[in-house]
Formats: C-alpha cells, sequence, structure tokens
C-alpha cells in the first residue's frame, strides 16, 4: 500500500464525465505496462482517491528463463534510449547485443525486473512525474516508502484479496461491491464479459497476461501462491464478496446471489469465518 503525500486526494478525478482519461486510468496504464516486462505478477489492486493497494507476486521461474537478450529488450522497453533532451529515441543498433553481452549487467538486470522494490519505484516514480506534468506542479506526490506485507497461506491470500476488491464498497462509493471501479475484481468482470481469445499455435509467442487469472497453475512446486488459486472460479469469488459485504453493511441482503455455500471446499475455515478475517482487516 502506498499513500499520496499528507493523505491528499491526488489521484480522484475533478471529473463527473466517467468516459475522461483519469489519474487513475493513467495508474492503471502504467501498472500493465510494468506487469507486462517485469516478472511481477499482479494478483489484485485497487487504485482509491489517497492512496493504492497492489498485491504482487514475483515470478522467478519466469525470470530465469529470460535469455540475455530478453532481459536486455524488456528493460530498454521501459528505460527506451533518449536524446540530450530527455525524449526518447530509436534504439540504436546493437544496443541490445552490447548490453546482452555484459554478463554483469545482465545478472543485476535481471535481479531488478523481479523485484518488488524495483517494481513500485518504477510504478510511483512515473505516475507522479506523470500527473505533476500534466497539472503543471513540482514537489512530492507520494507519502514516503510504500508498506509491504507478505502473504503465507490460502486463507491470508484470499482474504487479501477480498480486503482489496472491497475498498470502494467499504468506503460507500459504490452500492454494490460488483459496482467498485479501478480494482482487480473490476478488472476480472470486464474481462469475464468480453469473448475468450482464440487459442495460440506453437509458433506463436503468447503474452502472460498482466492480471493473474482466478484458477491458475504452475508445475514449479515453489511458487505456492499461484497453486493457491487453483479451483477459485470467479463465481466463488463473488460468494465470498457476498458474505463479507453483508458484514460490513448488514442490510444488504441481495447484492450479489443468495446463495452462501462454502467458497473453496479445501480452505480450513468456512466461508463466514473467512469474512469475518476481512471485516477485522477493515
Amino acid at each position: 500500500v502506498s499513500r499520496c503525500v499528507r493523505a491528499m486526494h491526488l489521484l480522484g478525478s475533478d471529473s463527473q464525465d466517467q468516459n475522461k482519461y483519469t489519474h487513475k486510468s493513467l495508474c492503471l496504464d502504467h501498472l500493465k505496462r510494468l506487469a507486462s516486462y517485469m516478472a511481477i505478477e499482479v494478483v489484485g489492486f485497487a487504485l482509491m482517491d489517497n492512496h493504492v493497494h497492489l498485491l504482487l507476486k514475483v515470478n522467478q521461474e519466469e525470470a530465469e528463463k529470460w535469455s540475455p537478450r530478453e532481459v536486455a529488450r524488456r528493460w530498454v522497453a521501459l528505460h527506451p534510449a533518449r536524446d540530450g533532451k530527455y525524449r526518447p529515441i530509436e534504439t540504436p543498433e546493437g544496443y541490445l547485443d552490447t548490453h546482452a553481452e555484459d554478463e554483469q549487467w545482465v545478472d543485476d538486470t535481471r535481479r531488478k525486473l523481479m523485484s518488488i522494490s524495483q517494481f513500485m519505484k518504477e510504478f510511483k516514480q512515473t505516475v507522479a512525474q506523470s500527473i505533476n506534468k500534466t497539472q503543471q506542479a513540482t514537489g512530492a506526490f507520494w507519502a514516503g516508502r510504500y508498506k509491504l506485507k507478505a502473504v503465507h497461506d490460502e486463507a491470508q491470500l484470499l482474504a487479501t484479496m477480498a480486503y482489496i476488491d472491497l475498498n470502494p464498497f467499504a468506503a460507500n462509493l459504490c452500492e454494490k461491491p460488483e459496482q467498485g471501479q479501478h480494482t482487480s475484481l473490476a478488472a476480472r468482470l470486464d474481462d469475464a464479459k468480453t469473448k475468450p481469445a482464440p487459442k495460440t499455435t506453437r509458433a506463436s509467442s503468447p503474452t502472460r497476461p498482466w492480471l493473474t487469472p482466478l484458477g491458475a497453475t504452475s508445475s514449479n512446486k515453489h511458487t505456492r501462491q499461484r497453486r493457491l488459486l487453483t479451483g477459485l472460479t470467479l463465481d466463488r469469488y463473488l460468494k465470498l464478496l457476498h458474505q463479507t459485504a453483508r458484514l460490513l453493511r448488514p442490510g444488504k441482503r441481495r447484492l450479489t446471489k443468495a446463495d452462501t455455500e462454502p467458497i473453496h471446499e479445501r480452505l480450513p475455515m468456512s466461508a463466514n469465518g473467512l469474512a469475518t478475517s476481512i471485516q477485522n482487516l477493515f
């Protein structure tokens, strides 16, 4: 979590036009860009007016598979060559090869591309510079360093995801949990409305989605959190949010389906117990 300086609503929009490109839209674009090039998976997010929540996972397995040239390509995509006035220019011929041949540079850069600290630095710095530029402002945008907490088990993972997605609902910014904007829940619901992408052939090289899909799996024994999402469908997740929302606002009885069956049968606690844990986070 990272907050704006003096808890000011610097990410809020002063426009009533919902179609206008807002500061939160800018944040979302930078978030997608970083997740596309770095070995950091975005599991959940909520962009509020004066702070942001990000649930991130390091994908070391993916980063270790990158060739030296791929490491250079990804870094240059995030940090393109620039001229004397700091304007991006076309990558000079041999630029990638020169970096790829430097083993020490490749090792250092690979570590940066799978570093949460580097991810947050890139995100916060780019957002601050972009918004300050549009508003012709200077000075600090974020209130110091971000705060981080590790997620250790599947119950905590689900509770953290739900806590993040319910931030707009808990702040009374929407009447129903699924009406919250600029959250991972909103992104997943939008994705569910679209048609599935066509299957890729062996000759193609599919891109990892920027937002970790529910029910994702991994063959790596060390990527525990990746396997924890197995079996968690969007429908089950909505039931979890429904149960929690009824605790946050007792009068809300028909937020989603009236079904209160267990969210995840493998979990060592009931849906109500997990929802209570999420309520305690608030």
